[in-house]
This record gives C-alpha cells, sequence and structure tokens, in this order.
C-alpha cells in the first residue's frame, strides 16, 4: 500500500513514453532541509547532456506545528521553478495562438491507457495536449488553468466523448 502512489507515477510517466532510463528512484535521496518526514522527489528533465532541475518536493508532516500551529497536520507539497521551465519552453516551438490546446481525461481507471494513447497521437499532431491519469470532476478547473479550448473524456475502448471547457 505505502508504494501505491509511487506505481501510480510510474505507470502514468510509461504511458506518456518517458524512457526508463529517465526515471530515478533513489530511495536515500536527502535534502539539507531538515522539515522532511517521508518521501521527498526532484523532477528533472535531459537537456543536452544535463539534466534541468525543474523543482522537487516531498512529505511534511508537523511542519505546522513546528511553525506554530496548535494542530500537528500531515503536509505533502511541491514547488516548480518556473523560469527553468519558462527558460526550456523558449528553447521548443511555442502554440502561440491556443487554437489547439487540449486537455484529454479518462473516464474512469480502466480509461488511462487508452487516454495516454490519444494524447500521444495528437500531440504528433503538434497538438498541445495535457493529459491527466485520473478520473476527475473538477476538468473545468483543469482546463481553464492549461487554457484549453477543448476536453476530452476517453472511455477504455477507446471512444471519446467532447466536453465543453
Amino acid at each position: 500500500d505505502a508504494l501505491h502512489n509511487l506505481i501510480d507515477v510510474v505507470d502514468a510517466a510509461k504511458y506518456e513514453d518517458v524512457p526508463k532510463n529517465h526515471i530515478q528512484i533513489d530511495i536515500g535521496m536527502a535534502t539539507g532541509i531538515a522539515y522532511y518526514t517521508g518521501m521527498i522527489f526532484d523532477i528533472s528533465i535531459p537537456n543536452e547532456n544535463d539534466n534541468v532541475r525543474l523543482g522537487g518536493g516531498g512529505r511534511y508532516d508537523r511542519l505546522a506545528s513546528a511553525l506554530g500551529s496548535d494542530d500537528d497536520l500531515p503536509a505533502l507539497g511541491f514547488a516548480l521553478d518556473l523560469d527553468a521551465m519558462l527558460a526550456l519552453s523558449q528553447t521548443q516551438q511555442q502554440d502561440a495562438t491556443g487554437i489547439n490546446r487540449v486537455l484529454v481525461i479518462p473516464a474512469d481507471k480502466e480509461s488511462v491507457g487508452a487516454t495516454a494513447t490519444l494524447a500521444r497521437s495528437m500531440r504528433k499532431k503538434d497538438m498541445t495536449v495535457v493529459a491527466l491519469f485520473a478520473p476527475t470532476q473538477s476538468f473545468q478547473q483543469i482546463a481553464s488553468a492549461n487554457s484549453a479550448n477543448k476536453i476530452i473524456r476517453v472511455s477504455s475502448d477507446g471512444s471519446t466523448e467532447t466536453l465543453q471547457p
């Protein structure tokens, strides 16, 4: 049970065709920040001959009480380095018009593979696609945050339904 979420993350990377050698799991990783109490992670992307760190985070239970809260709250969080992401995005072709921005969502947990397959094929057609790997009812908020002008819900058999953003 403790590894279930980690397995889901690795499966999501597999669905997105992330090469296995681009995923590293280091159970001995540690940072200089002492408030982490559980799993920590870094997010990086290979770029030329180096890896560019895009962010990271982890589990930090009891931090709220250490900062003065009366409650001992469990917590998990992360931060992304927007400057690093912007620098990378400026080196890639941009979709300035936003015409092809699509959010692809699975209808249920069994639809994740079909969702990833559709997203991959749309990206090959130079469309900007955000794919979710868990069913959600709040897809309008996600579509808005990603400036998507089209939402496609995918069933496990590959059939699709277009929804309003």
